[in-house]
Parts: structure tokens; sequence; C-alpha cells
């Protein structure tokens, strides 16, 4: 009964030494005021974007963040194969200084951020609203390595199977390699005949006494393959699966040097027709189609 009673008598000098309370840790020392997480929501295009917000977290693209506003924020927008964009929110002191006074109308409060989106592809910068953000990437303009194999009247490439080391229906390699094939026609660019492909790789099987064309992956292999083939360049295509997720990359190798001149990487959905259409999207970056 003693301790009791001593805690409690204490309890009203502890009560004055706490700190001040917070919300969601967002008590501001310069205003003396409690201020809530503000809601921005952000909204990217093209597909698997992703923010990376402050230099340190990263969050999907199309994500609701609650962000404090007594401090600045830098958001962002990444996805390989484009220029990002950056959103800037400035603290407004207007907002954390706002205060409602008894018996008169202080009017509406105050933005809570001063907002501004970064465009790293123009350099150019824009005021924008910071609740509902909606964010458009822009493709990476890459050097035209299509127009340099178009003008070229001994350029052919031969497009090798798709290859993983996960199981995926076999299908589907056959489908990405042939819309990767079809891709390449339509930019002018001269593919090996996908039946000659194949009967040069049955050949080469069987002098390298490999199990399958599937086993034909490596450079040791495909390498010789694509000279076989009197082919200039060989473009290999690996696909595979990261979670839910997956992941398809594209490499350009000059069989004259033997060295990877360009590559690139697209995430995308396992599913349904996905894979052709990041098939596609990384065609157009690796071979953006000339201008008329």
């Amino acid at each position: 009964m003693r301790t009791s009673t001593a805690l409690l008598a204490i309890a009203p000098l502890v009560a004055c030494t706490l700190p001040p309370p917070k919300v969601h840790g967002d008590y501001d020392v310069r205003g003396g005021g409690v201020y809530s997480p503000i809601v921005v929501r952000l909204h990217a295009e093209p597909a698997y974007a992703v923010a990376i917000v402050d230099d340190i977290q990263q969050y999907g693209a199309s994500s609701t963040l609650r962000l404090d506003p007594t401090v600045p924020h830098r958001i962002e927008i990444q996805k390989p194969g484009y220029y990002g964009q950056v959103i800037h929110l400035g603290v407004n002191d207007a907002y954390l200084k706002w205060r409602p006074v008894e018996d008169d109308d202080p009017g509406p409060r105050p933005e809570a951020f001063l907002a501004r989106i970064e465009d790293l592809a123009s350099g150019e910068s824009r005021e924008t609203e910071y609740r509902d953000v909606r964010i458009h990437l822009e493709a990476l303009r890459r050097p035209a390595k299509s127009a340099v194999l178009t003008k070229n009247p001994d350029t052919i490439v031969a497009v090798m199977p798709t290859i993983s080391s996960q199981r995926f229906d076999a299908d589907l390699f056959d489908a990405i390699a042939n819309q990767l094939r079809v891709g390449l026609g339509a930019r002018r660019v001269p593919v090996i005949d996908r039946g000659r492909l194949a009967a040069k790789l049955a050949e080469t099987i069987q002098r390298e006494k490999t199990e399958s064309y599937r086993a034909c992956v490596d450079e040791a292999c495909q390498i010789p393959l694509g000279k076989a083939l009197a082919a200039t360049h060989l473009l290999r295509s690996t696909l595979a699966r990261l979670g839910d997720e997956c992941s398809l990359a594209l490499e350009l190798i000059e069989l004259s040097s033997e060295l990877t001149i360009d590559a690139a990487a697209i995430a995308t959905s396992c599913e349904g027709t996905a894979p052709l259409d990041a098939a596609e999207q990384l065609t157009e970056q690796m071979f953006p189609a000339e201008a008329p």
C-alpha cells in the first residue's frame, strides 16, 4: 500500500516531465505543433516502375505513401529503359504555422507540401498537386543500333531460342523468340530464318552430342552456331521468375568480336501475353524504329 501511495504521489511530476505528444512520430519542435502524416498517392506508367523515397525506401510506383509534412521529401520514379522523374516535396512553413483562431476565420489551411516534378529526360521542372501525382515515364532514347545494322547490307541477326534456368511452358519460349524475330524484321533488321536456324541447331546438337537444343545456352555453343549460320550478330533472350513477377533480358552479341554490344532487361508479369509484350518493349528500346 505504501508503494502504491508513493507512485501516486510522484505521478503528476512524471507527467510534467514527459515529452510532448506525438502523432506517428511527427511532432515538430520548430512550431510546437503535432502533425499527422500526409497522404500522397502515386500513379506511374508504364507498369512495374518503382518509387525510391528519400533515397532509402522502395515502393511500387503506384502506391499510397504517408509522409511527414515537417521535412522535405524526394521521390524518384524509376524503371529500367526509361528516363526517371523526381517528385520534390518541400516543407510549406505556412502550413506548419497555421492555427485556427477563436471567433475569427483564418481561412483554409495551406497545402502541406510545395510540390514539383523534375523530368530527368528534359531537365524541366513543373509544379504539381501532391495528393494524387500521375507520372508517365519516357523510354530512353538509345543509340539507334537497328539503324546501324540496317544500313550495313552484310548484317544478319540470329535470334536464339529463349532460355531459362527455371521451368516454363516450352511454347512460351518459342513465342518470345518469334516475337523478337518479327519485331526485328518489322524494323528492317535482317534475321536468320527460323527453320534454317533450327536445322543448323540440330546439326550442332548432333555434333556436340548435347541432349537437346535447350543445352545450347552458353556462348561456347551459340557463337559457333551463329558463325555457322553466317550471322553477324546474336540476339539472346533469358526469362527468369522473380517471386510473383518475371524478368526478360536481351543481349546483343557481335560475332566478329564475340563481345556483347548492347543489353536490356524489363520486369513483367509471368501471366498471359505479358512476356510477349515485354519482348516487344525491349525490341523497341534496343532497336528503336527510325523516324520516317
